[in-house]
């Protein structure tokens, strides 16, 4: 799997191993190439004769078009209110082309970040994110790590403020969108956050059956970890 960013390769082999599709049992490796060119990483696995050489090969990458209601900090970038359904369409199949072809496939986000889609999809994913989230904000720069009772004030406060969301009929996309912007505006950042994550998933969800859980997370994940465990 080639990824884009640390977030990605912290993550993507907990959330296999939770869906009972584990990298180390598979064989699978995490290339990050820590940027957006992970394209031009893909040709090495493609041939102009065809060949195919064996290996199974998914390209992570975002869509990156913010949703509308993260305007309040984004400035004049774009959001998905400039975009017509085609231009969307059209932006997807850009993204897949540029890499897809013999083994490699590329999985596009949903909408925004992986971070942002996945808070999205489901909302009590988007809880335990937010957790997350809240938890490398308040470690970063600090040197001495947050106590068992401040971690514990930390996830009740998340947990008010969610349900405060909630009692404000706040929609999806808007709750998605506050918990993303403390990694925005780099309150937080995205490898601590999804170091917090990954211990979170496991508490939560270590007893819970593989199906049940592959419905928690965004469908382009689970599709490109399915690719690279499938058997040739």
């Amino acid at each position: 799997i080639i990824v884009e960013g640390d977030a990605e390769q912290i993550l993507l082999p907990t959330i296999a191993k939770l869906i009972g599709l584990s990298f180390e049992k598979y064989g699978v490796s995490i290339i990050n190439v820590g940027s957006v060119g992970l394209f031009r990483y893909a040709r090495i696995f493609q041939r102009q004769d065809g060949e195919d050489i064996g290996i199974r090969v998914a390209c992570l990458t975002d869509l990156d078009i913010p949703p509308d209601a993260a305007r309040a900090f984004t400035g004049d970038r774009p959001t998905k209110i400039d975009f017509n359904d085609e231009q969307i369409t059209q932006l997807r199949s850009d993204k897949e082309n540029r890499a897809a072809g013999g083994p490699v496939q590329v999985f596009v986000s949903p909408q925004w970040t992986l971070e942002y889609d996945l808070c999205k999809h489901h909302l009590g994913m988007a809880l335990l994110f937010f957790q997350a989230a809240r938890l490398a904000e308040v470690s970063k720069n600090r040197l001495d790590e947050i106590s068992i009772e401040e971690i514990k004030r930390i996830k009740e406060e998340t947990v008010y403020q969610y349900h405060q969301w909630k009692t404000r009929h706040l929609s999806t996309e808007q709750i998605a969108t506050n918990i993303y912007e403390v990694l925005y505006k780099k309150r937080a950042s995205k490898p601590e956050t999804a170091q917090f994550f990954v211990k979170i998933l496991e508490e939560k969800l270590s007893t819970y059956n593989p199906e049940v859980i592959t419905h928690l997370f965004p469908d382009y994940i689970i599709s490109a970890i399915k690719h690279v465990t499938r058997q040739l």
